[in-house]
């Protein structure tokens, strides 16, 4: 993590195969410039090098220091980068009146946890009267900021370019929590979560660009302002994508255990850019037992939210039989989504202030049961800009769904669930919301679907850290 006035790069890399490295390590290279007064001195430079089983809790640059914060046991969990202060142990108190002293008018402010502190002596008139007794130094972190340390680190026009390394132990490796927040440093990771599984992860920036490749957890959170997302991500039960002013043009995996009763949710959201992803929904079921009663079943929910640029949503591939809730919304653009052929469910979609709403469908796609079944749609209602439907498998003869046994689950799991789990999860529905752009729903994938079969290999070892996990490849 930073605090200050930081710019530069946070970059991943995965350690050598040879390496015996066994911990996270962090690399920093600190450089910045002097005022520009007319010297020809040019930028200083320092490096400083940390690990996180390093035993001195700090080091030192003239503007900088790179900390290490520790657990109870000792063992180091993280590491800190912050700009350093331009005065003493970092306070800037203001100068106020002390009543009882006048001598010394520019005593430490209340809010001093020394404070107050004990009358001083009456005068030489009465030398029996006890001196106060000596403060104690104040006790200080070495990572201490103070309290008003972002006011006045150093000078906001000349930022602190840091380039930041993080090493990663080659895998496999399995993480139950793990953070990374350098607000104004771009990062990236290419190639160095490939072989790592995380239980919960957090990468945050501000106004620095996140590219994160291969990035598979039950939980994430993906944060930056005013820059773009990019990367591929495998979820198993929330993935938070969020940014503004600047795209997101991501892959992602959802993965679902119906085990589990509850929905994985991909939920992306930016203001006045595009969002584009392509999300694979898949099915990870426990280890077989004998029955796949409930190989069939599963929960996922999307919501994409942007304004002023196309939103376009495309899910190559979803279970049969499972729901799906997907809201997309967007201001004065357009919104296109491309549904799996297994899709059953309602859909809405809304165009306001201008600009049309339809349902397109391709009439050769294959039943995704292999029985022959056709695919029926069903515009329950059509007027202005708004399209409401249904779309479901019915036998090619009849118009009667074969399957109305097999969905009788989803009338039992309804009951169960408590109420404002129901919208999650049941009944599957999209929603397309626009204004002053259109309304665009593709009721299948038009490509080869064999470039989007999931091969998943469930990895025992690792659920112990974040459930059921499956390593999955496009």
């Amino acid at each position: 993590m930073s605090r200050g006035p930081f710019v530069g790069s946070v970059k991943f890399v995965q350690a050598d195969d040879g390496a015996s490295q066994e911990y996270i390590g962090v690399d920093v290279d600190l450089s910045w410039s002097k005022p520009d007064d007319g010297s020809e001195s040019g930028p200083q430079k320092r490096g400083v090098f940390s690990w996180l089983g390093l035993q001195r809790p700090t080091r030192m640059a003239p503007k900088a220091r790179v900390c290490a914060f520790k657990a109870k046991s000792g063992e180091a969990i993280g590491v800190g980068l912050f700009a350093r202060p331009n005065w003493k142990h970092g306070h800037n108190f203001p100068k106020y009146h002390r009543p009882h002293h006048p001598h010394h008018p520019h005593g430490p402010h209340p809010g001093h946890p020394h404070w107050p502190f004990p009358r001083p002596p009456s005068g030489p008139e009465d030398p029996d009267e006890p001196r106060p007794p000596h403060r104690p130094h104040h006790p200080h972190h070495p990572c201490h900021r103070g309290r008003h340390y972002l006011a006045s680190s150093v000078e906001r026009d000349l930022p602190i370019t840091a380039h930041v390394t993080v090493t990663i132990p080659s895998g496999p490796l399995a993480l139950q929590a793990f953070s990374s927040a350098f607000p104004g440093l771009s990062q990236s990771a290419p190639s160095a979560f490939d072989d790592v599984i995380f239980g919960s992860v957090s990468i945050v920036s501000s106004h620095g660009q996140l590219d994160i490749s291969n990035l598979k957890a039950a939980n994430a959170s993906i944060v930056t302002d005013g820059k773009p997302i990019t990367g591929t991500f495998t979820v198993t039960e929330k993935l938070f994508i969020v940014t503004s002013n600047a795209s997101v043009d991501v892959g992602v995996t959802l993965i679902n255990n119906p085990a589990q009763d509850r929905s994985t949710i991909l939920d992306i959201t930016t203001k006045d850019a595009p969002i584009t992803t392509i999300t694979n929904l898949v099915l990870a079921s426990p280890p077989s037992d004998g029955s796949d009663e409930d190989a069939k079943k599963g929960s996922f929910r999307i919501s994409a939210v942007t304004s002023s640029a196309p939103l376009v949503v495309t899910i190559p591939s979803q279970p049969v039989s499972s729901a799906l809730t997907l809201t997309a919304i967007n201001m004065n653009d357009d919104v296109k989504v491309t549904l799996a052929p297994a899709y059953e469910g309602k859909f809405t979609l809304v165009t306001r202030q201008g600009g049309g709403s339809s349902v397109l469908k391709d009439e050769d796609t294959p039943d995704p049961e292999g029985k022959g079944r056709k695919r029926l749609v069903d515009i329950k209602a059509l007027f202005g800009g708004t399209v409401i439907g249904s779309v479901s498998w019915v036998d090619a003869d009849t118009n009667e769904a074969l399957a109305k046994e097999q969905m009788e689950w989803e009338d039992e799991l309804l009951e169960a669930l408590v109420p404002e789990e129901r919208a999650w999860v049941f009944p599957a529905h999209i929603e397309l919301l626009t204004s002053r752009g259109d309304t665009k729903l593709f009721l299948a994938y038009v490509v080869d679907i064999l470039m989007f079969e999931m091969r998943c290999t469930y990895i025992d070892e690792y659920s112990q850290f974040v459930g059921y996990i499956y390593k999955c490849k496009i």
